[in-house]
């Protein structure tokens, strides 16, 4: 007997977001979508520095002097703060600005270029949080905080809570095919099975649990290496799942930038995860998957 499913797909944070309700009425699927996508439009009207929400604010405020910031995306940064600890500096929302003018330079590289060179103007240890007034400050000019590195992430962990709260306990959502979260089993049984674009042969089984993909390919480069402030030069896409979307989101990005040889301690600052590694070899093989958990 054909499974009902409801599905329903919208535009936000500059890409496609994808609902999938089994066994949920046409009318209980619109009532939660609705709802989804309210929430998501405010998350993204305070996190994205391109509207003219809280963030843009703070962004156009705080180096002429401290700028106060509204509870939830005062909880939003001290996440972030927290992550930037965490990776050792890997996951760093204040490299916006570089991001900008990298993207800028007329000849894109994954190499330090003049316009790629490391630059201590930008950074995270250039933001002063003061938690007593519950602002921030910039001690550099044309700093910007930008918070795509999480968004989505951030977005996804709060629809979960939506979507728990309505009683839903099955459901696949998907940010632009490249931040998922899948409760419960797939209409078939067992795990929802994942591929990766460009990658044959892939599956990652998801059950109660999120995946963030990370990459980027010459002339499309988007994702710095703090420390040298060139391109970062990580494999050709590299997948993180886990339970937490904001820690798969974080995990992604900062172990995209971490060598091989450096993410066994940065994992061991997380909970349990499964890192899929795709080198850029002819094939696209992935390396095993390995797994790290908190200490």
């Amino acid at each position: 007997m054909p499974v009902r499913v409801y599905h329903h797909t919208f535009f936000a944070m500059n890409t496609r977001f994808s609902l999938v309700f089994p066994e949920i009425s046409g009318n209980l699927g619109r009532i939660l979508s609705l709802e989804v996508r309210r929430y998501v439009d405010a998350q993204e009207e305070m996190t994205s520095r391109f509207r003219q929400g809280a963030l843009a604010r703070i962004n156009a405020q705080a180096f002429d002097g401290a700028a106060r910031v509204p509870n939830a995306l005062w909880d939003v940064l001290m996440q972030c703060r927290r992550h930037w600890e965490q990776t050792y500096g890997l996951f760093d929302i204040a490299l916006g600005a570089y991001r900008r003018r990298a993207s800028d330079a007329p000849a894109r590289s994954s190499r330090p270029t003049e316009h790629a060179r490391p630059n201590r103007q930008y950074g995270l240890d250039k933001v002063v949080f003061d938690e007593r007034e519950q602002s921030v400050r910039f001690t550099a000019p044309g700093l910007v905080l930008d918070l795509g590195g999480i968004g989505k992430g951030l977005a996804l962990k709060g629809v979960k809570a939506i979507l728990e709260r309505n009683g839903v306990d099955q459901a696949f959502v998907s940010f632009g095919e490249s931040s998922i979260l899948a409760l419960g089993e797939h209409p078939n049984g067992g795990p929802w099975h994942i591929g990766l674009a460009d990658v044959p042969n892939t599956d990652l089984p998801l059950s109660n649990e999120a995946m963030s993909v990370s990459g980027q390919t010459p002339g499309r480069e988007h994702i710095v290496d703090p420390r040298t402030g060139a391109w970062a030069n990580g494999p050709r896409m590299l997948a993180v799942v886990g339970e937490c979307p904001v820690e798969a989101e974080v995990l992604s990005t900062a172990l995209y930038i971490a060598s091989p040889a450096e993410r066994p301690r940065l994992l061991s600052r997380y909970g349990k995860v499964r890192v899929l590694d795709v080198r850029s070899d002819a094939d696209f093989i992935p390396t095993p998957i390995y797994e790290g958990s908190a200490v």
